[in-house]
Protein backbone atom coordinates (compact mmCIF):
# COMPACT_ATOMS: atom_id res chain seq x y z
CA UNK A 1 0.00 0.00 0.00
CA UNK A 2 2.90 2.23 0.57
CA UNK A 3 4.81 1.62 -2.32
CA UNK A 4 1.52 2.15 -4.25
CA UNK A 5 0.84 5.28 -2.42
CA UNK A 6 4.71 6.60 -3.61
CA UNK A 7 4.28 5.26 -7.14
CA UNK A 8 0.83 7.42 -7.12
CA UNK A 9 3.31 10.66 -6.16
CA UNK A 10 5.81 9.99 -8.89
CA UNK A 11 3.62 9.20 -11.82
CA UNK A 12 1.47 12.08 -10.82
CA UNK A 13 4.53 14.39 -10.84
CA UNK A 14 6.20 13.20 -14.20
CA UNK A 15 2.39 13.92 -15.63
CA UNK A 16 2.27 17.25 -14.70
CA UNK A 17 5.97 17.50 -16.01
CA UNK A 18 4.98 16.33 -19.33
CA UNK A 19 1.58 18.75 -19.09
CA UNK A 20 3.78 21.54 -18.40
CA UNK A 21 6.87 20.93 -21.01
CA UNK A 22 5.65 18.79 -23.72
CA UNK A 23 1.94 18.61 -23.40
CA UNK A 24 1.56 17.28 -27.10
CA UNK A 25 3.99 14.43 -26.66
CA UNK A 26 2.65 10.27 -26.98
CA UNK A 27 4.42 10.08 -23.91
CA UNK A 28 2.00 11.37 -21.70
CA UNK A 29 -0.28 8.73 -22.85
CA UNK A 30 2.07 6.31 -21.40
CA UNK A 31 2.13 8.06 -18.27
CA UNK A 32 -1.92 7.79 -18.36
CA UNK A 33 -1.58 4.00 -18.64
CA UNK A 34 0.65 3.84 -16.16
CA UNK A 35 -1.32 5.37 -13.62
CA UNK A 36 -4.20 3.92 -14.49
CA UNK A 37 -2.31 0.47 -13.88
CA UNK A 38 -1.37 1.51 -10.66
CA UNK A 39 -4.95 2.51 -10.21
CA UNK A 40 -6.35 -0.64 -11.65
CA UNK A 41 -4.10 -2.69 -8.70
CA UNK A 42 -5.63 -0.67 -6.28
CA UNK A 43 -9.00 -1.57 -7.47
CA UNK A 44 -9.95 1.92 -8.31
CA UNK A 45 -11.60 0.93 -11.27
CA UNK A 46 -12.97 4.63 -12.21
CA UNK A 47 -10.21 6.71 -11.65
CA UNK A 48 -8.24 3.54 -13.87
CA UNK A 49 -10.69 3.78 -16.68
CA UNK A 50 -10.60 7.92 -16.91
CA UNK A 51 -7.08 7.46 -17.06
CA UNK A 52 -7.31 4.27 -20.39
CA UNK A 53 -9.43 7.36 -22.01
CA UNK A 54 -7.20 9.63 -22.04
CA UNK A 55 -4.74 7.43 -23.14
CA UNK A 56 -6.40 5.88 -25.76
CA UNK A 57 -7.78 9.31 -27.02
CA UNK A 58 -4.04 10.44 -27.32
CA UNK A 59 -2.81 7.49 -29.00
CA UNK A 60 -5.55 7.57 -31.97
CA UNK A 61 -4.82 11.25 -32.21
CA UNK A 62 -1.15 10.73 -32.83
CA UNK A 63 -0.94 7.00 -34.53
CA UNK A 64 -4.66 6.23 -36.18
CA UNK A 65 -6.29 3.78 -35.33
CA UNK A 66 -4.03 0.71 -35.21
CA UNK A 67 -0.82 1.20 -33.61
CA UNK A 68 0.57 -0.92 -30.73
CA UNK A 69 0.07 1.49 -28.33
CA UNK A 70 -3.67 1.51 -28.94
CA UNK A 71 -3.71 -2.25 -28.65
CA UNK A 72 -2.06 -1.82 -25.32
CA UNK A 73 -4.68 0.42 -24.51
CA UNK A 74 -7.43 -1.67 -25.15
CA UNK A 75 -5.68 -4.88 -23.49
CA UNK A 76 -5.74 -2.65 -20.07
CA UNK A 77 -9.18 -1.66 -20.55
CA UNK A 78 -9.93 -5.35 -21.52
CA UNK A 79 -7.77 -6.45 -17.75
CA UNK A 80 -9.91 -3.80 -16.20
CA UNK A 81 -13.24 -5.13 -16.75
CA UNK A 82 -12.23 -8.80 -16.36
CA UNK A 83 -10.96 -7.91 -12.86
CA UNK A 84 -14.91 -6.42 -12.81
CA UNK A 85 -16.19 -10.03 -14.18
CA UNK A 86 -17.37 -7.96 -16.95
CA UNK A 87 -16.31 -11.06 -19.36
CA UNK A 88 -18.06 -9.65 -22.47
CA UNK A 89 -16.57 -6.45 -22.22
CA UNK A 90 -13.80 -7.87 -21.87
CA UNK A 91 -13.67 -9.65 -24.72
CA UNK A 92 -14.91 -6.75 -26.79
CA UNK A 93 -11.57 -4.52 -25.53
CA UNK A 94 -9.40 -7.79 -26.50
CA UNK A 95 -10.70 -8.00 -29.85
CA UNK A 96 -9.94 -4.07 -30.18
CA UNK A 97 -6.30 -4.62 -29.18
CA UNK A 98 -6.10 -7.17 -31.60
CA UNK A 99 -7.36 -5.41 -34.46
CA UNK A 100 -5.08 -2.68 -33.39
CA UNK A 101 -2.14 -4.45 -33.45
CA UNK A 102 -2.88 -6.34 -36.92
CA UNK A 103 -2.12 -4.77 -40.51
CA UNK A 104 -5.34 -6.10 -42.02
CA UNK A 105 -7.44 -7.93 -39.41
CA UNK A 106 -10.66 -5.76 -38.59
CA UNK A 107 -13.48 -8.46 -37.24
CA UNK A 108 -15.02 -7.16 -33.99
CA UNK A 109 -16.24 -10.72 -34.12
CA UNK A 110 -15.14 -12.72 -30.89
CA UNK A 111 -15.51 -16.27 -32.79
CA UNK A 112 -12.24 -14.87 -35.40
CA UNK A 113 -8.43 -14.05 -34.69
CA UNK A 114 -5.95 -12.53 -36.54
CA UNK A 115 -2.90 -13.84 -38.70
CA UNK A 116 0.13 -13.95 -36.39
CA UNK A 117 1.70 -13.12 -39.24
CA UNK A 118 -0.28 -9.65 -39.78
CA UNK A 119 1.05 -8.91 -36.32
CA UNK A 120 3.07 -5.35 -36.02
CA UNK A 121 3.78 -6.08 -32.03
CA UNK A 122 4.52 -9.83 -31.44
CA UNK A 123 4.48 -9.00 -27.60
CA UNK A 124 1.27 -7.10 -27.99
CA UNK A 125 -0.50 -9.32 -29.90
CA UNK A 126 0.38 -12.43 -27.44
CA UNK A 127 -0.78 -10.27 -24.43
CA UNK A 128 -4.21 -9.85 -26.14
CA UNK A 129 -4.27 -13.85 -27.06
CA UNK A 130 -3.63 -14.81 -24.03
CA UNK A 131 -6.19 -12.46 -22.41
CA UNK A 132 -8.88 -13.40 -24.89
CA UNK A 133 -8.53 -17.30 -24.36
CA UNK A 134 -8.67 -16.74 -20.38
CA UNK A 135 -11.84 -14.85 -21.03
CA UNK A 136 -13.60 -17.23 -23.44
CA UNK A 137 -13.67 -19.94 -20.02
CA UNK A 138 -14.80 -17.41 -18.19
CA UNK A 139 -18.02 -16.81 -19.99
CA UNK A 140 -21.41 -17.51 -18.33
CA UNK A 141 -22.51 -21.29 -20.18
CA UNK A 142 -19.33 -21.65 -21.87
CA UNK A 143 -19.63 -24.40 -23.87
CA UNK A 144 -17.79 -26.83 -26.17
CA UNK A 145 -17.63 -23.88 -28.95
CA UNK A 146 -16.18 -21.84 -26.64
CA UNK A 147 -13.59 -24.07 -25.62
CA UNK A 148 -12.52 -25.11 -28.98
CA UNK A 149 -12.33 -21.17 -29.85
CA UNK A 150 -9.98 -20.56 -26.44
CA UNK A 151 -8.23 -23.55 -27.54
CA UNK A 152 -7.54 -22.00 -30.75
CA UNK A 153 -6.51 -19.00 -29.32
CA UNK A 154 -4.05 -20.68 -27.08
CA UNK A 155 -2.54 -22.21 -29.99
CA UNK A 156 -2.11 -18.67 -31.79
CA UNK A 157 -1.05 -17.86 -28.65
CA UNK A 158 1.72 -20.23 -28.16
CA UNK A 159 3.00 -20.18 -31.98
CA UNK A 160 4.02 -16.36 -31.24
CA UNK A 161 5.74 -17.50 -28.39
CA UNK A 162 7.79 -19.78 -30.74
CA UNK A 163 8.46 -16.97 -32.89
CA UNK A 164 9.59 -14.31 -30.08
CA UNK A 165 11.60 -17.24 -28.81
CA UNK A 166 13.56 -17.52 -32.21
CA UNK A 167 14.07 -14.23 -32.41
CA UNK A 168 15.89 -13.94 -29.26
CA UNK A 169 19.71 -13.98 -29.63
CA UNK A 170 21.18 -15.50 -26.41
CA UNK A 171 19.80 -18.59 -24.43
CA UNK A 172 19.09 -16.50 -20.74
CA UNK A 173 15.96 -13.94 -22.71
CA UNK A 174 15.10 -17.63 -24.61
CA UNK A 175 14.27 -19.19 -20.53
CA UNK A 176 12.91 -16.06 -19.24
CA UNK A 177 10.33 -16.52 -21.81
CA UNK A 178 9.59 -19.85 -21.53
CA UNK A 179 9.87 -19.17 -17.64
CA UNK A 180 7.27 -16.28 -17.81
CA UNK A 181 5.14 -18.23 -19.86
CA UNK A 182 4.63 -21.80 -18.71
CA UNK A 183 1.89 -21.46 -17.48
CA UNK A 184 0.46 -20.37 -20.90
CA UNK A 185 1.16 -24.07 -21.75
CA UNK A 186 -0.36 -25.71 -18.81
CA UNK A 187 -3.81 -23.77 -19.62
CA UNK A 188 -3.44 -24.79 -22.75
CA UNK A 189 -3.02 -28.65 -21.99
CA UNK A 190 -5.88 -28.42 -19.32
CA UNK A 191 -7.95 -27.33 -21.85
CA UNK A 192 -6.62 -29.84 -24.48
CA UNK A 193 -7.86 -32.68 -21.62
CA UNK A 194 -10.93 -30.74 -21.21
CA UNK A 195 -12.25 -31.41 -24.76
CA UNK A 196 -10.69 -34.62 -25.20
CA UNK A 197 -12.73 -36.08 -21.97
CA UNK A 198 -16.16 -34.08 -23.84
CA UNK A 199 -15.53 -34.78 -27.60
CA UNK A 200 -13.38 -38.21 -27.06
CA UNK A 201 -11.50 -36.75 -29.74
CA UNK A 202 -8.08 -38.33 -30.55
CA UNK A 203 -6.88 -34.64 -31.81
CA UNK A 204 -6.62 -32.86 -28.46
CA UNK A 205 -4.50 -35.38 -27.19
CA UNK A 206 -2.06 -34.39 -30.58
CA UNK A 207 -2.11 -31.09 -29.82
CA UNK A 208 -1.95 -31.47 -25.94
CA UNK A 209 1.64 -33.26 -27.12
CA UNK A 210 2.25 -30.56 -29.52
CA UNK A 211 2.28 -28.02 -26.83
CA UNK A 212 4.50 -29.93 -24.56
CA UNK A 213 6.92 -30.43 -27.44
CA UNK A 214 7.04 -26.33 -28.64
CA UNK A 215 7.95 -25.91 -24.36
CA UNK A 216 10.91 -28.08 -24.80
CA UNK A 217 13.06 -24.79 -23.38
CA UNK A 218 10.62 -24.91 -20.42
CA UNK A 219 10.56 -26.08 -16.56
CA UNK A 220 7.00 -27.52 -17.52
CA UNK A 221 8.89 -30.01 -20.32
CA UNK A 222 12.19 -30.43 -17.97
CA UNK A 223 9.35 -31.69 -15.07
CA UNK A 224 7.10 -33.94 -17.30
CA UNK A 225 10.97 -35.80 -18.54
CA UNK A 226 11.60 -35.84 -14.15
CA UNK A 227 8.09 -36.99 -13.31
CA UNK A 228 8.10 -34.37 -11.01
CA UNK A 229 5.53 -32.20 -12.19
CA UNK A 230 3.33 -35.39 -12.19
CA UNK A 231 4.07 -35.90 -8.05
CA UNK A 232 2.55 -32.25 -8.21
CA UNK A 233 -0.63 -32.72 -10.11
CA UNK A 234 0.64 -30.13 -12.70
CA UNK A 235 0.55 -32.59 -15.61
CA UNK A 236 -3.29 -33.68 -16.63
CA UNK A 237 -3.81 -37.42 -15.66
CA UNK A 238 -4.66 -38.36 -19.29
CA UNK A 239 -1.23 -37.07 -21.03
CA UNK A 240 0.61 -39.09 -17.44
CA UNK A 241 -0.96 -42.24 -18.81
CA UNK A 242 -0.15 -42.04 -22.83
CA UNK A 243 3.36 -40.85 -21.63
CA UNK A 244 3.49 -44.31 -19.55
CA UNK A 245 1.75 -46.26 -22.66
CA UNK A 246 4.07 -44.83 -25.12
CA UNK A 247 7.08 -45.60 -22.65
CA UNK A 248 5.62 -49.14 -22.37
CA UNK A 249 5.87 -48.78 -26.36
CA UNK A 250 8.96 -48.20 -26.80
CA UNK A 251 10.50 -50.57 -23.85
CA UNK A 252 8.30 -53.30 -26.18
CA UNK A 253 10.00 -52.18 -29.10
CA UNK A 254 13.63 -52.11 -27.90
CA UNK A 255 13.10 -55.97 -26.34
CA UNK A 256 11.73 -56.86 -29.75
Amino acid sequence: SGDLSEAEKYYKAAIENRLKYTPKSSNLGVDYINIGELYAAKNQYSKAFSYYCKAENIFETHFGKKNNYLSATYTAYANLFEKQNEINKALAYYQQALIAVSGSFNSSNISMNPQIADATSKLDMLKALKGKAQSILKRDKANTQDFELSLNTYQLAIQLIDDISKSYINDESKLFLSENEKNTYVEAMQLAEKLFYITKKSEFVNIAFAFAEKSKSSVLMANIRANEAMKFGKIPSFIQSIEQNLKNNLSFNEQS
